[in-house]
């Protein structure tokens, strides 16, 4: 007799209330578990219900688990599975969101203390040029260093920034040019300008030669024109004096110190064109 078969023949004595014979006939149809299966696919393809109590009742005499509760334990198994994983990501998400708030803390403090180590810094550069005439702020960002060039005397500051969004922060300038500062060189040039301050400096600014000819441009138009620059890093300012020398412009003051921790270097530094070197 064929498995599927006994399986027939097994049920058909069920039915009769033979449950012992039943269960001798479907455990000679095949294991145990393939016993069970051969009712749960009657029960599935059928839907005949009263198959799945003869498939529990043989599934409880066999020790063995009825699919139902198989794939019912399963199910479970996945939802916790799934929940752990949602939770694992949450946990995940969360530290995310903690680090990069560490994170952004971190950038505004450093940021923060950068601006005021530079406003402490370039006090003494400004020592060396001509506060009766006006100041340019190249790249004037939000305007943050507008009143300390107040507090050092330029009676005139005008600010130069592409960001428009930056450029309506500026409060205290005499006048703000919302575009980049060759744009500004093809305005009306103002004579009384006699200082352009670069404050830390954008890396792609100090490699960009089209922005140094700008620079020699700008002091070109005036006699006794000076650069203030600051850079937050030493090989921002090597790129640029590189580039600066290359299109004759000197260097008259250099200082270079460290940040607390060591690392990076900050520098400021002074150019003029030739003419202008010790004046």
């Amino acid at each position: 007799m064929k498995p599927v078969e006994r399986v027939d023949y097994a049920l058909e004595l069920y039915r009769e209330g033979r449950v012992v014979n039943a269960a001798i006939q479907m455990k000679k149809a095949g294991s145990p578990e393939g016993g069970v299966a051969q009712v749960y696919r009657a029960v599935s393809e059928k839907g005949l219900k009263r198959y799945e109590q003869i498939g529990r009742l043989l599934a409880s005499r066999w020790g063995v688990e009825y699919p139902d509760d198989i794939y019912k334990r399963q199910r479970e198994s996945g939802a916790r599975y799934n929940l752990r994983q949602r939770e694992s990501g949450a946990r995940y998400n969360l530290r995310q969101r903690e680090s990069g708030a560490r994170y952004n803390l971190a950038e505004r403090e450093k940021f923060a203390s950068l601006k005021e180590y530079t406003r402490q810094r370039i006090k003494p550069f400004l020592q060396t040029v001509d506060i009766s005439r006006g100041v340019l702020d190249i790249g004037a960002r939000d305007g943050r260093y507008v009143d300390t060039l107040r507090e050092f005397g330029f009676r005139e500051v005008i600010c130069v920034e592409p960001d428009a969004s930056e450029a309506e922060k500026i409060v205290d300038a005499n006048k703000v040019v919302v575009g980049s500062f060759a744009e500004f060189l093809t305005l009306d040039d103002n004579p009384e300008i006699g200082t352009a301050v670069v404050l830390n400096m954008e890396p792609v600014l100090a490699t960009n030669d089209e922005f140094t000819i700008g620079l020699v441009d700008f002091l070109n138009r005036s006699r006794g024109r000076k650069l203030v620059l600051s850079f937050a890093e030493e090989l921002t300012y090597n790129r640029f004096k590189t580039i600066a020398l290359r299109h004759g412009l000197v260097e008259t003051i250099n200082s270079t110190k460290e940040y607390r921790d060591g690392t990076p270097h900050h520098v400021m530094s002074v150019f003029a064109l030739p003419q202008e070197k010790g004046s």
